[in-house]
């Protein structure tokens, strides 16, 4: 039988690269909504899908360039992992102007286990001290979350 992603939407089949991106998509957008309207943040994407080798304009020439940040068997190649930006009003204010960079915050030990929580795939960089990438396919979930 076909794995398959199964919450409160419809089955969803994961069989195909292009399935799993769909699923991964669905997953990710349902967990913004869940962030945003539960934790009351705001969630914006910071890279999803790097493509590499890539080309890129040097001036008027073409060039083409490896992604030097993310590394080789990173799923952000394949369109399945994404970098989260989370603006919280840390200090009462209402302004929400900086994003949450401290990866120890609670709020990043609660998206990860909502993420987690979501599919038997759906696997959270906190991990493995990448609090802000969330993924689908890739690590182990082995253990509790930090």
């Amino acid at each position: 039988m076909v794995d398959q992603v199964q919450k409160t939407n419809p089955v969803v089949p994961i069989a195909t690269l292009g399935d799993r991106r769909r699923a991964f998509t669905r997953l990710l957008c349902e967990l913004v909504i869940w962030a945003e309207d539960t934790l009351h943040v705001r969630i914006a994407f910071d890279e999803v899908t790097v493509h590499s080798p890539r080309a890129a304009r040097l001036g008027v020439q073409r060039v083409i360039v490896q992604d030097a940040v993310h590394i080789p068997a990173s799923f952000h190649h394949q369109g399945l992992a994404a970098d989260l930006l989370v603006y919280p009003d840390l200090d009462g204010d209402g302004s929400m102007d900086d994003y949450l960079s401290d990866g120890l915050h609670p709020i990043w030990r609660a998206i990860a286990r909502n993420w987690e929580s979501r599919h038997e795939k759906c696997t959270a960089g906190i991990r493995w001290g990448d609090a802000n990438h969330v993924s689908f396919g890739e690590g182990s979930r082995e253990g509790e979350l930090p």
